[in-house]
């Protein structure tokens, strides 16, 4: 019950009151008082006046489709604006990834959609500031719902790489999968059988973090996927550099810095000399 409670309270569903097992509060999407009823264990819920109802997963889809069109709101072009160019990120980009505005929270949220009406999480953001999880919530796997073994599979470190790489991918016409995981070491053994025979391309940051997180990868994965490629950063590229840096910048290299299939991506290079041009 503390971390449903902690989810309704992070996107501001007010609980007036308990009865039983159902927490009763007002309904955000209708505004209906006292007509939002969710089982305090199960997460369960529905409200009784606009019948909009689901599962706490569901809930999260169906507010952070809500954010997303406050954001591309007239009203809310200069939000969309500041974080395009805090992000250095085009607007479709952001479109593309359902990238929302919590206006109550004055925060930019972006859902973790894992399969269809079904998020997560909902990370949340603020200018120059790190990118969080929501109170309550169970970290997910960006895009996971998109795999498709047919095609490679990109495999980013945080959600603005994988919105750049996405953007850039299909800006030029490669058909592919890009997912992001939110942290470099974090990867659940719960989402190894959609890797299955797929070509995986890691490319994490280029810090020590982003190396520990090649490692796990690497470990989990043998035996899943059918293959795996990694990054191999310049020795003079900064550290931290990463995947949206270097869209972003357009880095030029006379030569692949691309490597086999050992931590530390030998996928398609011509993709990243693109962006130099």
């Amino acid at each position: 019950m503390d971390n449903i409670s902690k989810l309704l309270s992070e996107h501001h569903i007010v609980i007036a009151r308990e009865v039983d097992d159902q927490l009763i509060g007002d309904c955000i999407f209708c505004g209906k008082e006292n007509h939002f009823y969710m089982h305090k264990d199960k997460g369960l819920w529905d409200c009784k006046s606009c019948g909009s109802d689901g599962n706490i997963n569901n809930l999260l889809y169906q507010l952070g489709m809500a954010y997303h069109k406050q954001l591309f709101n007239q009203t809310q072009i200069t939000q969309l604006k500041k974080l395009s160019a805090d992000r250095g990120l085009p607007v479709s980009a952001l479109k593309e990834w359902f990238v929302g505005w919590d206006n109550i929270g004055k925060r930019y949220t972006i859902p973790c959609i894992v399969n269809k009406d079904s998020c997560a999480d909902i990370r949340t953001y603020k200018l120059r500031m790190k990118t969080r999880s929501s109170a309550g919530a169970k970290v997910g796997l960006f895009n996971i719902h998109k795999i498709d073994s047919k095609h490679p599979v990109y495999l980013c470190e945080g959600e603005w790489d994988g919105m750049a790489l996405d953007w850039l991918l299909k800006k030029i016409g490669v058909k592919a999968s890009v997912v992001a995981v939110p942290g470099a070491i974090v990867f659940k053994k719960e989402w190894l059988p959609v890797f299955r025979n797929c070509d995986v391309q890691v490319i994490y940051d280029n810090d020590s973090p982003g190396e520990q997180g090649e490692m796990k990868v690497q470990q989990l994965l043998s035996g899943i996927a059918k293959s795996m490629n990694y990054i191999q950063w310049l020795s003079s590229l900064p550290i931290g550099f990463d995947l949206r840096d270097w869209i972003k910048y357009g880095i030029k290299v006379k030569k692949s810095p691309f490597t086999g299939n050992f931590p530390r991506f030998a996928g398609n290079f011509s993709i990243f000399r693109w962006v130099c041009h």
